[in-house]
């Protein structure tokens, strides 16, 4: 089936002649819970094509409210794998599957950031890259459920600022623009507060950014300097 289903996607995304029956085909497909797992299966897949990979998780994004989706564990196992994934459309993919599942609550947050964080920690070019892009997007779109629940559980920000601030030291510019953006983010969610944990924590992190931000603008070479 997973040859299938590969000869599926290609039809699907082409535009020539087979095009709509591939499309209905899928659909159809999208009813059972295995069409998901194959998809999951195939995002992590490196000896199959990185365009059918991405295509593949394309589908589980566009998809994951769908119950048949939802039920499967394998694609949030996946998803998460391909965070380290060598190549950048598949991590691509990855992040916005994760930050999708997150803006329609079908994925627990705090699971879920927490595992993005344990990537993050964990070291390896691939997986720093595409976890701090997860946990840029994640913040992005669902800033207000990370720092206030709603219950009684702790705002999820300072630890998220805690892991990624450090990052703005990085090397590597695709790294500290991330960075810069979730801490952007985080900083802005704290100014309009003006209360509560992430302004707490954030209150005793200025000097630490400033360091960061002052090494960013003294390096003539760094192109990350004109968003500071």
């Amino acid at each position: 089936f997973l040859q299938h289903l590969v000869g599926l996607l290609q039809s699907a995304s082409s535009g020539m002649g087979a095009h709509k029956g591939a499309l209905d085909e899928l659909n159809n497909l999208k009813q059972s819970s295995d069409f998901y797992r194959y998809c999951a299966n195939l995002l992590v897949a490196q000896d199959f094509e990185v365009h059918v990979r991405q295509l593949a998780g394309l589908q589980i994004k566009n998809g994951v409210r769908n119950p048949s989706c939802n039920a499967v564990l394998e694609v949030r196992q996946c998803t998460m794998q391909a965070l380290a994934d060598p190549s950048n459309l598949v991590r691509n993919v990855a992040c916005s599957i994760i930050s999708t599942a997150l803006s329609h609550s079908m994925w627990d947050p705090r699971a879920t950031v927490n595992e993005i964080l344990s990537g993050l920690q964990s070291g390896g070019e691939h997986a720093t890259r595409g976890c701090l892009k997860a946990i840029s997007e994640v913040v992005d779109e669902n800033i207000e459920l990370l720092d206030f629940n709603g219950d009684s559980s702790p705002a999820m920000t300072p630890t998220i600022a805690g892991a990624v601030l450090p990052m703005l030291g990085h090397a590597d510019e695709t790294i500290q623009l991330s960075a810069l953006k979730t801490v952007a983010v985080i900083m802005e969610q704290a100014a309009m507060r003006r209360e509560g944990a992430t302004y707490d924590y954030m209150g005793t992190q200025v000097g630490n950014m400033l360091q960061y931000v002052g090494g960013i603008l003294t390096n003539p070479q760094a192109k990350t300097k004109f968003l500071t």
